[in-house]
């Protein structure tokens, strides 16, 4: 019983602190001037023409949606335009507080809180009008329902609904199409690869098929788009696997305060590297 009452206690605990943090995201939106990406996603959005909207990475679909949205109802405040980022970063802490309630050890908790509340980049693009703070929203929606669906046979129905927000995921944010196609190979293995041929009677399959490739197909299409029309993504991304991918990570987690010398910085990229490969070889040989 007392083990209990402790288990509570710090539910209530991170309860307040993810409290203390909403508050802090309100106040940053409220406060922090117009960047200039959301300016340019403004601009675009108040003064619409399709090649110049369509034509930039800067523009973020569900993003620009929710910026016309008050534009219709003459609200052109920096913090009216940032109302869908909010709303969005809100659920996705809501998502994560309950992540760390399912967490049993108080120190495993604390280490989840500081990764998904106190990150600094991240908690400053949960506030901008941008497509970020959407697409981490249904990133994590997308794998909460995902697990729901598995661990409970009577919420299968759901599964779909988890497929569905990880395309949306890719839609807010072109950079999220990766995780889109990592968990639609999650998603197709489980609920139908693994049982056989089976699931070409299955209508359902050929649903789920259809909106896999066309989130796909879409994605790439206004990424070819993006790349003919303006090469506005040319400068991003690189040739190394590894180096690409994780350099940002160390870059932009001591966020531009001291430069991290080169033969460092690829050493923690690897390391990093490493770490997950070994992570998900863990997963994959222990819990099947």
């Amino acid at each position: 019983m007392q083990e209990l009452k402790q288990y509570h206690k710090h539910h209530k605990l991170f309860l307040v602190l993810g409290g203390c943090i909403v508050i802090y995201l309100l106040l940053r939106t409220y406060f922090i001037d117009i960047t200039d990406d959301e300016a340019w996603s403004f601009y675009n959005v108040k003064h619409f023409w399709y090649v110049e909207a369509l034509c930039t990475g800067n523009t973020h679909w569900f993003n620009f949606a929710a910026i016309k949205a008050v534009l219709l109802f003459d609200l052109e405040a920096t913090w009216q335009i940032r109302w869908f980022s909010v709303i969005c970063a809100i659920a996705f802490l809501i998502v994560g507080y309950n992540w760390i309630k399912s967490i049993n050890k108080l120190e495993l908790k604390w280490f989840a809180f500081t990764c998904v509340f106190l990150n600094p980049y991240v908690l400053e693009y949960l506030t901008l009008a941008r497509g970020y703070s959407q697409a981490l929203c249904f990133q994590s929606l997308s794998i909460l329902l995902l697990i729901q669906s598995i661990i409970k046979a009577d919420k299968k129905w759901v599964s779909f609904y988890a497929l569905m927000f990880a395309g949306f995921s890719a839609i807010a944010s072109f950079n999220f199409l990766y995780f889109f196609v990592a968990f639609a190979g999650v998603y197709f293995y489980h609920f139908y690869f693994k049982r056989g041929f089976g699931f070409l009677k299955s209508i359902r399959f050929y649903i789920d098929s259809f909106y896999v490739i066309t989130i796909i197909l879409l994605v790439l299409r206004a990424l070819w788009f993006i790349k003919e029309c303006s090469n506005d993504i040319a400068d991003f991304g690189g040739n190394d696997f590894v180096l690409s991918l994780f350099y940002s990570y160390w870059d932009t987690l001591v966020y531009g305060n001291f430069i991290i010398p080169v033969a460092l910085k690829t050493g923690l990229a690897y390391a990093l590297f490493s770490f997950i490969v070994c992570a998900v070889l863990f997963g994959i040989v222990k819990y099947k």
